[in-house]
This record gives structure tokens, sequence and C-alpha cells, in this order.
């Protein structure tokens, strides 16, 4: 009887083992999907509603993404705060690009490196400590900035200016700054703690898409 035991024992442990092994090849994460994916098709953008002071006013902030494209131009991020005030983070020409300005002038930082549209996984970092502003992209040198004043005081909006405060992700309007439309895969998007791909995906109604068809999660397998 005890020999009978062990053996359905040592049976039910070789079922659930297999059980186990087929259902991790047959997940998306055996296949390197994740919910922080998005293949775009350049005709679409997320937006969200979002103040940039609240974004700005502490001394770190970091924003990184990872992505792959064919198209040298697209707009990863862009924060509208003001009459003039911006955040800006793109693809120009192969390069990344960071663009700043907080009402006391504009700045920019250029990543040299090869052109990055070559459909390869390139990882993107941006890091401020309070005026300083580091740009990586994989191990290439870094782009440094100094932002010209202390961004923890700045009064980004006049309080009698009403305007459309907002995030906006892969695209936007004709009116903002940049809004060349990227047309790729984005992998593991964060700003601070922020997760707009994850947060859209699980249907935060702060996340709004605009433009033509879905944000596709299916066909994106990160291998980064």
């Amino acid at each position: 009887m005890v020999k009978f035991e062990a053996a359905i024992k040592q049976v039910m442990a070789r079922t659930f083992f297999v059980f186990f092994v087929i259902a991790f090849l047959f997940s998306p994460v055996a296949h390197g999907h994740v919910k922080g994916c998005a293949k775009t098709n350049g005709r679409q953008y997320l937006k969200r509603p979002f103040s940039m002071a609240k974004f700005i006013q502490q001394p770190n902030d970091e924003i990184s993404l990872q992505f792959k494209t064919q198209n040298p131009n697209g707009l990863f991020l862009y924060f509208k705060a003001g009459p003039t005030s911006y955040i800006l983070l793109k693809l120009n020409n192969g390069k990344v690009v960071f663009k700043a300005d907080f009402g006391a002038g504009n700045v920019t930082a250029t990543v040299p490196s090869p052109n990055l549209d070559d459909y390869a996984w390139h990882s993107v970092r941006v890091k401020r400590i309070w005026k300083y502003v580091n740009v990586s992209v994989d191990a290439f040198p870094r782009a440094s900035v100094v932002i010209p004043l202390n961004v923890t005081l700045v009064r980004l909006i006049p309080r009698n200016v009403m305007m459309d405060t907002a995030l906006y992700i892969f695209g936007g309007p004709s009116d903002i700054r940049y809004s060349v439309p990227f047309h790729g895969i984005v992998n593991n998007l964060v700003i601070n703690k922020m997760k707009p791909i994850v947060s859209y995906a699980q249907n935060d109604p702060k996340y709004t898409l605009h433009g033509y068809g879905k944000l596709s999660k299916h066909s994106c397998y990160p291998d980064v």
C-alpha cells in the first residue's frame, strides 16, 4: 500500500511538472512578450492630461525606454506645459534628441551615435539631477545639458492662463512642437514611476488613444 501511494505521488509530480513546462512554453513570457511593449503604426498617439510642474518640481527625474524602428523620425514623448514650456524626446534623423524649455530658454541634447533606424533594439535613458540632464543611448557617449534656472521653482503656467496641458506619447496633434508620429516598437516606457503603455493596456481612463488603429501588443516581442 505504501509503495502504491508513493508511485501515485511520483506520477502526480511528473504530471504537474509536464503541465508546468507546457504552460510556460506557450506563455507570453517565454516568447518575450510583456504588457509594457507596444507596436505603433505611425498614425496614432496616446494622450494623458498631466501637469509638467508635477514632473519637474522635484530634485530628480528619469525617463527610460527601449525601441526599434526603420523610420529616422518619430516622437517618443512630449510634455506640453505652457505658452513656451515643454519637454520633448524624439528620434530625429536617426538620432535621439532631448529638448526642453522651462521659460528661460531652449536646451537641446543630441546623443552622438550612428543612425538608430536600423530595426535593432536600442535603450534610451534621460536622467535629471537638479539642473543637470544626461541623455544616454546604449553604450554611446552620453549628451548633457544644464537647464538655465532652478526648475523646482518654475511657474510653468501663469495663473490667468488656461492651457490644455498634457503628455503626448508616440505623436500628437499638429499644433505641438514635433508631431511626427513614431512608427515602430517601444518597450518598457517609464516616466519616473509612470508606465503609460501598461496603464493604457490596463484600461486606465487617464490615457486615451487618438488616430487610426489600435496599439498592437500581440506582435511585440522585445529581446532586450
